[in-house]
C-alpha cells in the first residue's frame, strides 16, 4: 500500500470515529453530563436487614444544577430511599437504602438507578441487582 493511501485510509477510519452525531454522551467539552457509580452492584436484603448501595455522580462539562436520582424497575414490595435527594449544588454522593415492604417475596430483582437533571441528555444509569432472603 502506498503512503498517500495508507494515508487516505487512516484519515477516513479517523473521521469516522470522530463523528459529532453520537447520541451516547456529550458532544463538545462544554455539554453538561452525568456519571453515576454504584457501590456494591449487588447487595442482599430480608426481612430484618436493609440492603445499602453508595452513589457517587460526576458533574462533567460544568454542570452544576440539582440532580435527581430514582430507582427504576424494583416491584413494589421493595421501597428504595435516597439520602440526601436530590443532589443540589456541588454535592456528587447519595446513599440508597432499600428496604423490605408488605408482600415481599425471596428472589433476585435487577433494577435501574438513574441520576438526571435539567439540561442533561440522555441521563445516566447504572444496572443494580438486589437479593431477598428470609
Amino acid at each position: 500500500m502506498t503512503r498517500a493511501r495508507l494515508l487516505l485510509v487512516l484519515l477516513a477510519f479517523a473521521g469516522a470515529s470522530c463523528s459529532d452525531d453520537d447520541d451516547d454522551g456529550p458532544q463538545e467539552p462544554s455539554d453538561p453530563y452525568l456519571r453515576v457509580t454504584v457501590t456494591p452492584p449487588i447487595a442482599t436484603v430480608s426481612l430484618t436487614v436493609n440492603a445499602v448501595f453508595n452513589i457517587a455522580v460526576t458533574r462533567g462539562g460544568l454542570y452544576g444544577g440539582n440532580i435527581t436520582l430514582t430507582a427504576e424497575g424494583l416491584p413494589a414490595s421493595l421501597v428504595a430511599n435516597f439520602q440526601p435527594s436530590p443532589l443540589v449544588g456541588t454535592q456528587d454522593r447519595s446513599t440508597l437504602t432499600i428496604s423490605p415492604g408488605p408482600g415481599v417475596t425471596p428472589g433476585n430483582y435487577t433494577f435501574t438507578i438513574r441520576a438526571s437533571g435539567p439540561g442533561v441528555d440522555p441521563a445516566s444509569s447504572s444496572h443494580l441487582t438486589v437479593v431477598v432472603t428470609n
